[in-house]
């Protein structure tokens, strides 16, 4: 599986298509673990959200590109493939850096936004 590049203001929607029977619930789980994070109230800090936001990602099902580029900014060795849909290996630098690429290669390509 690959990843649909999104822009940084846009929602990957789970449940639906190539995301079928992905929930925001195990993309949370899975974000936890890359940042060692235990609670919500934890991971709204971390992420500089109100805990409330999360809630409205898992109740509408969706996970914010930004909060996929911020890990990948942080964390960069996590594998954004497994952080999404569980698959893959979690920890692999070469994934990250594909993906990082390919939204560069993006962004420069419409002249939106900078360099991650």
């Amino acid at each position: 599986m690959r990843i649909e590049y999104c822009e940084p203001e846009g929602y990957y929607l789970l449940g639906q298509e190539q995301y079928a029977g992905i929930t925001a619930d195990a993309v949370l789980a899975r974000f936890k673990v890359a940042t060692g994070i235990k609670s919500e109230v934890e991971l709204a800090g971390w992420l500089g959200v109100r805990q409330s936001q999360i809630s409205d990602v898992k109740r509408r099902n969706i996970f914010p590109a930004k909060w996929l580029y911020l890990l990948l900014e942080k964390r960069t060795h996590y594998n954004p493939l497994w952080v999404l849909t569980g698959e893959g290996e979690a920890y692999t630098e070469e994934g990250c850096k594909q993906h990082l690429r390919e939204i560069r290669i993006h962004k420069r390509g419409t002249g939106k936004g900078q360099n991650l």
